[in-house]
C-alpha cells in the first residue's frame, strides 16, 4: 500500500481492526518524526493504548509479556517494535519468526527494509515509504496528523514547492509542526528561513560538529554569525533532533549495532560519526535533551529568555555530566 492510500484509510476508526501486523517498508532513512506522528494518530483512532517496545532497547521477556497479555475486555493495544532490519542476525531471525506467527490480540507496528519484508502475508498491512514526498502527500500528512490552519499550510506549500518537486519525509513533518506553532509569523519564517532550512547550509553541520565535540571557541564564533538567521523555535527543534540522534548513535555504536547507528546518524556531522562520538557521554546528551523541554515550555508560555545560551554554556562546561 502506498503512503497516500494509507493516510486516507487510517481516518476510518475500524481500519486497523483486521490487522495484527502493520509494517512500514523504508528505503535509506529512518523517519523518526513520521513514525512518532503515526503512533500518535493510531492512539486517537483506536480504543487501546499505544506503547513503544523497541526490539533493540527492551528485554525480550519484557516485550513478550506485553504482547501476550490479554487486554482489558478484549481491548487491542498497539505496540511500536522499531526497525527489525537493524537487529543482529540471530535476534532478527527470532523476532521475524515470532512476529510472523503472532496470534495475540494486539497490533504489532514496525518497520523494515524491502529485503526483510518477505515474511509478510497478504493479510498483513504493508505501507511502502519513500525518502521524499510530493506536494499532495505533504498536504495529506498535514491534514491527517495536525489540526492546522489550511490557509497558512497552503502559503507554506506554495513557497516550499515553488522550486522543489519533493521534500524529505521527516523534514516535511518538521515543517508541518512549524506551521502550527508559528501562526501569523509564518510569512517572516518563509521569507527569511525556509530556503535555508530546505537547503541545509554547511554552517549548520559545522555548528553541530562544534557543539557535540565541545569546541567552544569555534562554536560561539559561528553561533554569533548564524544564530540570528533562525527563530528560537527552529533552534529548539534543531537541537532537539540533533541531540536525540547523537544520543542514540552513541548508544547503538557502543553496542556494535552499526546498521542502526547508520540510521540514527542521518543529518549528524561527519566528524562526529567518524570519531567524535567515542568521546561523548550519552548521559550528558540525554540531560541536555531534557533541558530543552524546559526551554521549549518557557518559550511557549512567554517565560524567561536565554534558554538556548544556558544550554550551550552548561553543555560546554560539562554541567550536564551530573545534572542536579
Amino acid at each position: 500500500m502506498k503512503l497516500l492510500l494509507f493516510l486516507q484509510k487510517i481516518e476510518n476508526p475500524t481500519f486497523l481492526d483486521s490487522y495484527k501486523r502493520i509494517c512500514f517498508v523504508v528505503a535509506d532513512t529512518y523517519p523518526v518524526l513520521f513514525f512518532s506522528m503515526i503512533m500518535q494518530k493510531i492512539k486517537t483512532v483506536t480504543q487501546g493504548t499505544v506503547e513503544y517496545l523497541d526490539l533493540q532497547d527492551h528485554e525480550q521477556e519484557s516485550i513478550l509479556s506485553k504482547l501476550e497479555m490479554q487486554g482489558f475486555l478484549g481491548t487491542k493495544n498497539s505496540y511500536w517494535l522499531g526497525n527489525i532490519s537493524t537487529l543482529k542476525a540471530k535476534k532478527k531471525k527470532l523476532w521475524v519468526e515470532y512476529v510472523s506467527n503472532y496470534q495475540g490480540q494486539h497490533n504489532l507496528c514496525f518497520c523494515c527494509g524491502e529485503s526483510d519484508a518477505d515474511f509478510l502475508e497478504k493479510k498483513d498491512l504493508k505501507i511502502v515509504l519513500e525518502d521524499t514526498i510530493d506536494r499532495v502527500q505533504f498536504e495529506k500528512i498535514a491534514s491527517t496528523f495536525q489540526s492546522i490552519n489550511h490557509a497558512l499550510l497552503k502559503k507554506l506549500m506554495n513557497k516550499l514547492f515553488l522550486y522543489n518537486r519533493s521534500v524529505e519525509l521527516d523534514k516535511a513533518c518538521l515543517l508541518i509542526h512549524y506551521v502550527k506553532v508559528l501562526g501569523n509569523n509564518l510569512d517572516q519564517f518563509c521569507n527569511e528561513w525556509l530556503g535555508i532550512i530546505c537547503n541545509q547550509e554547511q554552517s549548520l553541520f559545522k555548528l553541530s560538529e562544534y557543539f557535540l565535540s565541545k569546541r567552544s571557541k569555534h562554536f560561539f564564533s559561528l553561533w554569533s554569525k548564524v544564530g540570528h538567521r533562525y527563530p528560537e523555535v527552529f533552534w529548539i527543534s534543531y537541537w532537539s533532533d540533533t541531540i536525540w540522534r547523537a544520543y542514540h548513535y552513541v548508544k547503538t555504536m557502543r553496542t556494535g549495532n552499526f546498521a542502526e547507528g547508520k540510521k540514527m546518524g542521518y543529518r549528524l556531522p561527519f566528524a562526529f560519526l567518524k570519531y567524535d562520538w567515542r568521546k561523548v557521554n550519552p548521559e550528558e546528551l540525554k540531560a541536555g535533551h531534557q533541558f530543552l523541554y524546559g526551554v521549549d515550555h518557557n518559550l511557549k508560555n512567554g517565560v524567561g529568555s536565554y534558554g538556548l545560551e544556558l544550554l550551550y554554556m552548561n553543555h560546554m562546561l560539562g554541567k550536564f555530566h551530573n545534572p542536579t
